[in-house]
């Protein structure tokens, strides 16, 4: 009869035991993504990099890669800040070419750190405001200067620009500057045609503002990441706010935990770098220490699909800032352009 009034209490206790470490191993089993269990997880590999290290002529190409960027016809163009030019390459990696140089005269470039590529242009940001024009056979077109700061670009085919603007403000004016709008609507001359949005602070002790991304969807839509804050917003064309996601992903909220540890604020670490339009979808790319997301959502920033790739099974700590899609045999590529001081790489990326 002992025995049997002690087993009758010990197994609930062992029954709980059990079920909690069957949890413990379900969610580890899952990762770190294991809170969007429901949304499809694709797995990546690095397939290819490029410029190839065994071409003697290309391996030092890139010197100082700042940005990549697709055109419509599948060509990978990469901004590089200290050459002084844009390289062209086909979707394989092979090189064709590089336009611009180091300069201030028409066609030249004194820090070329952006890109955007339409049907027929190429949008080079270079240092003072500038925006450098080029055509689909890399002609130098024109120019627009803008005195306002901004950050990210992006440009329809009809070359309009969409500009986040950058507010490095002062502290006495930082609640007033919250109220100017955050993004900038250009035409070709680089007057203001339109504005919307409101900034977002990147940091509550920092005197700097709307760190942000833009990506331009064909169905009008405009959306907007900040680099330092989990937040997407979606406007419309006309610059209407229509919707407003802050990204709910646990790899997030660990880093904003690792970062008050470190910091003493949640807003130091860069979270959301970049952030494309493809194909009916958007993109956002997402930071977590070896391992890079790319989070796609529907027009209406529904979750998809996460795409996931482990740079650490490479043995390399690419500093990727920066991506570009692509595809090949259905199958969607990522481009991450690993600006680092000794590599200068892009690496492809594509489903195991």
């Amino acid at each position: 009869m002992g025995n049997s009034v002690s087993w009758r209490r010990i197994r609930p206790r062992a029954a709980a035991l059990l079920s909690c470490a069957l949890a413990i191993l379900f969610a580890s089993c899952l990762g770190r993504d294991r809170a969007e269990r429901d949304v499809p997880l694709v797995e990546l590999a690095v397939l290819d990099t490029f410029p190839r290290s065994q071409d003697s002529e290309q391996s030092d190409l890139i010197w100082q890669g700042a940005d990549v960027e697709t055109g419509p016809d599948g060509r990978v163009y990469v901004a590089d800040a200290g050459a002084g030019q844009v390289h062209v390459f086909d979707p394989a990696g092979g090189h064709l070419g590089s336009f611009g140089r180091k300069g201030q005269g028409p066609g030249e470039f004194t820090f070329p750190h952006a890109l955007a590529v339409t049907a027929g242009r190429i949008f080079v940001k270079d240092r003072g405001g500038l925006i450098k024009f080029f055509d689909a056979q890399w002609r130098y077109r024109s120019q627009l200067r803008q005195a306002l700061p901004f950050a990210g670009f992006a440009a329809r085919d009809d070359r309009t620009i969409y500009a986040c603007r950058l507010f490095p403000v002062d502290p006495e004016r930082r609640e007033e500057a919250l109220d100017d709008p955050a993004i900038m609507v250009l035409n070709e001359a680089g007057a203001i045609v339109g504005s919307f949005g409101k900034p977002v602070p990147r940091v509550k002790d920092m005197n700097i503002l709307n760190m942000a991304r833009v990506a331009l969807h064909e169905s009008g839509g405009v959306y907007v990441a900040y680099e330092y804050v989990p937040l997407i917003r979606k406007y419309s064309s006309s610059g209407q706010l229509l919707k407003e996601n802050e990204l709910p992903y646990d790899f997030i909220a660990e880093y904003r935990k690792e970062n008050e540890r470190t910091y003493g604020t949640s807003s130091y670490y860069m979270i959301c770098p970049d952030i494309k339009s493809d194909r009916g979808r958007v993109f956002v790319m997402c930071l977590d220490r070896s391992i890079v997301r790319f989070l796609e959502m529907d027009q209406d920033l529904g979750l998809r699909r996460i795409y996931r790739l482990d740079l650490a099974t490479i043995g390399e700590n690419i500093r990727s800032r920066s991506f570009a899609l692509g595809a090949k045999d259905g199958q969607r590529r990522f481009y991450l352009l690993d600006g680092g001081d000794l590599r200068n790489l892009v690496y492809v990326a594509g489903p195991r």
